[in-house]
């Protein structure tokens, strides 16, 4: 996904130890594949929290990454 010229993707991962599902936005950072954030569904509460990994995260990738998620995690 191209946001704010960069490009963007978007990683699905299962968590065993926190018993639920992460999205997780990639970019590609001095030819390293960096992630910026994540969005962890948990699927004993039944609640999506966002976390980021960089001080500054544009509003753009966060607003993608929580739409992208409840589209993922929709019915779960």
């Amino acid at each position: 996904m191209l946001i704010l010229g960069r490009h963007y993707q978007f990683i699905v991962a299962s968590d065993v130890d926190f018993d639920g599902i992460r999205l997780e936005p990639a970019v590609n950072r001095d030819g390293e594949s960096l992630t910026l954030a994540d969005v962890s569904y948990s699927d004993a509460e039944g609640t999506m929290t966002l976390k980021t990994f960089e001080e500054e995260v544009p509003v753009e990738a966060v607003e993608a990454l929580i739409a992208e998620a409840r589209l993922r995690f929709a019915g779960r």
